[in-house]
């Protein structure tokens, strides 16, 4: 230990040995923090390849919005999108005859009647197809996205449609629907099964 000049008082020997020590053991941790910085360095990086998420395994407390899954004019292939002066089909309205808003409130019903009541079995089919699982909330937003839709489709197979749809019977529109929900949600689950490999 290095000796002071006798002439210093006491107190400040003191003060100045401890000193002493505590830049001693900060140089030994200083040394210490070099050494560990450097076996770090040494180690091999690491890297993460893929990251898996499980949104199913999510509680949801409030989901909001609107779930567009492909059943609009346009998404089966077979009708072309509308437009007249700049406007698109939605914001166009051409009244229906008594007998086609008769009709298409008898559709209506059946379309909505279908999706509460064979809508989640659908779902549950292809679920299993697709080795997918869907929570129950997003189901029911599915088939809610579907309701929605329900009155547009309508409109558009009466109005709108080529000259056989226009001629087609309140059976035949109802069946046509169905096959174009079930193409819809064959469509999203497709898309969902790409989007998780």
């Amino acid at each position: 230990m290095y000796e002071y000049p006798s002439m210093l008082p006491q107190h400040v020997v003191q003060l100045l040995n401890q000193q002493k020590r505590d830049i001693e053991r900060l140089e030994q941790d200083l040394q210490q923090l070099k050494k560990e910085l450097a076996d770090l360095k040494e180690q091999p990086k690491q890297r993460v390849e893929k990251i898996e998420y499980h949104f199913d395994q999510l509680k949801i407390e409030k989901l909001e919005g609107t779930l567009i899954i492909g059943v609009t004019p346009g998404s089966t292939g077979e009708i072309d999108e509308w437009s007249v002066n700049g406007q698109t089909e939605e914001n166009l309205s051409f009244p229906l005859s008594k007998e086609q808003a008769e009709m298409a409130c008898r559709i209506q019903d059946q379309i909505i009647r279908y999706l509460d009541e064979q809508g989640p079995a659908v779902l549950n089919g292809l679920q299993e197809q697709y080795q997918c699982v869907i929570g129950e909330q997003y189901k029911q937003l599915i088939i809610d996205d579907l309701k929605q839709q329900v009155n547009r489709r309508v409109r558009h197979y009466l109005q709108n449609g080529s000259a056989a749809q226009k001629n087609m019977s309140e059976e035949a529109i109802v069946e046509k629907m169905k096959q174009d929900n079930y193409k819809a949600l064959v469509q999203h689950f497709d898309k969902r099964k790409k989007g998780e490999n």
